[in-house]
C-alpha cells in the first residue's frame, strides 16, 4: 500500500504508516492511493493535500512542538521547584530584628557623709536616786509571827521584828510596837453586845479625828483608814459568832508605802474558825 499522506511504501494490512503514522483504513491493497480526502471524505479535486504534502516538510514542526513542550514542562518543574524550596525570587524575606533599646543607668545618689565619733571613755550612767530610808523600824519585805486566840478561836500575824507592849487597855488581847514605838499593831476581840457594824465604825471616827482616805463596810465588816497629821490609823472588824474581831495598825504617815505592805499582809492572815 501506498500511504496517502506521505506517500511511503505500507505493508499491506498494516493500520498505519511506519513513517508519518496516518491512520491505513480505507486505503486499498491494490496500491493504488485512496482518492479522497483523509479528514471529510470528499473526492480529491487536483488541489494539493496540506497534511500529505510530504514527511519533510512536517518533520521540522513535529521537533519544534516536542522541543517547546519540553522547555515549558522544564521551566514549569523549575519554578515549582523554587517555589517549595523557598529560594530564588521565592526565598522569605527575612523579617527585621528590632532594634536594642539602651538601657539607661540609674544616676547614683550622692551618699551622706558618716561622721565617726570615737569614744574615749565609756558611758556614764544616769545618777541613781538615793535609796530611800525609813525611821521608825520600818524594814521592807518583813517577817511576821503568828498570835492565836483559844478563847475566841482566831488567828492575826503581827511584824516579827516588833515587841510585846502593854497598852493597859482591858480588850487588847496583844498590842506589838517597833522598836522606837512610832508604829503599832493592836490585836483584840470582844463579845459583841449592843454593837453594831455602823455604830461601831461611827464611834471609830468620832475617836479618830483626820482626812477619811479609805472606808468600806458590809454586812458583818468593815474597814477604815483615816490620816491624822503626822499619824495614820487603820482598822479592820469582823462581826462572827457573837463576837467582834479586828486589828488595829498604827504608823507613821510618812512611811505609809511601807506599812501599807504591812497591813494588806495582817490581813490576809486574819483568820476566825
Amino acid at each position: 500500500m501506498i500511504c496517502p499522506r506521505c506517500g511511503a511504501q505500507v505493508r499491506d494490512g498494516a493500520p498505519f504508516c511506519p513513517k508519518c503514522g496516518a491512520t491505513m483504513q480505507g486505503v486499498a491493497n491494490t496500491g493504488v492511493p485512496f482518492s479522497g480526502n483523509m479528514t471529510t471524505g470528499a473526492p480529491n479535486t487536483g488541489i494539493p493535500n496540506m497534511q500529505g504534502g510530504g514527511n519533510k516538510n512536517n518533520m521540522p514542526v513535529i521537533l519544534a512542538i516536542i522541543v517547546s513542550g519540553a522547555v515549558i514542562f522544564l521551566v514549569t518543574f523549575v519554578i515549582m521547584f523554587m517555589a517549595f524550596a523557598e529560594v530564588g525570587p521565592f526565598a522569605p524575606t527575612p523579617s527585621p530584628s528590632p532594634t536594642p533599646t539602651p538601657t539607661v543607668e540609674p544616676t547614683p545618689m550622692p551618699q551622706p557623709t558618716v561622721q565617726v565619733v570615737y569614744i574615749t571613755q565609756p558611758p556614764q550612767a544616769p545618777p541613781q536616786a538615793p535609796a530611800k530610808t525609813y525611821t521608825g523600824g520600818a524594814i521592807p519585805n518583813p517577817s511576821y509571827k503568828r498570835y492565836s486566840s483559844s478563847e475566841y478561836g482566831f488567828s492575826c500575824n503581827y511584824p516579827s521584828h516588833f515587841s510585846v507592849y502593854n497598852d493597859g487597855g482591858n480588850i487588847t488581847l496583844y498590842t506589838v510596837q517597833s522598836a522606837d514605838g512610832s508604829a503599832r499593831e493592836l490585836i483584840a476581840a470582844t463579845p459583841v453586845g449592843n454593837s453594831t457594824v455602823s455604830s461601831s465604825l461611827n464611834s471609830y471616827i468620832s475617836d479618830h479625828p483626820g482626812n477619811i482616805s479609805y472606808k468600806t463596810s458590809g454586812a458583818d465588816y468593815y474597814a477604815i483608814n483615816i490620816k491624822n497629821g503626822a499619824t495614820e490609823y487603820y482598822k479592820y472588824c469582823k462581826f462572827k459568832n457573837g463576837n467582834m474581831y479586828w486589828f488595829e495598825f498604827i504608823s507613821p504617815t510618812a512611811e505609809h508605802e511601807i506599812y501599807d505592805v504591812y497591813i494588806n499582809d495582817i490581813y490576809q492572815s486574819f483568820n476566825i474558825k
